[in-house]
C-alpha cells in the first residue's frame, strides 16, 4: 500500500509540474498584453487631447474667438 501511495504522490507531483510549466508562460503573456493595453490607452488619450486642441483652435480662429458660447 505504501508503494502505491508513493507512486500516486509522484504522479501528482508530475501533474503539478506540467501545470506550472503551462502557467508560467500564460502569466508572462498576460503581463505583455497588459503592457500593450496600457500603451494603446495612452495613445488613444493623446489622440483625444490632440483632437480637443484642434477643435479649440478651430473655434477660436473660425468663430471669432468666442469659444465658450459656441461649444459643440
Amino acid at each position: 500500500m505504501v508503494g502505491l501511495d508513493l507512486s500516486m504522490c509522484r504522479e501528482y507531483q508530475n501533474r503539478i509540474k506540467r501545470l506550472d510549466d503551462m502557467l508560467v508562460p500564460a502569466i508572462a503573456a498576460k503581463g505583455e498584453l497588459h503592457d500593450k493595453l496600457v500603451a494603446i490607452q495612452s495613445s488613444f488619450k493623446s489622440s483625444e487631447d490632440s483632437l480637443e486642441k484642434q477643435r479649440s483652435f478651430f473655434h477660436q480662429n473660425m468663430m471669432g474667438g468666442n469659444f465658450s458660447s459656441n461649444r459643440c
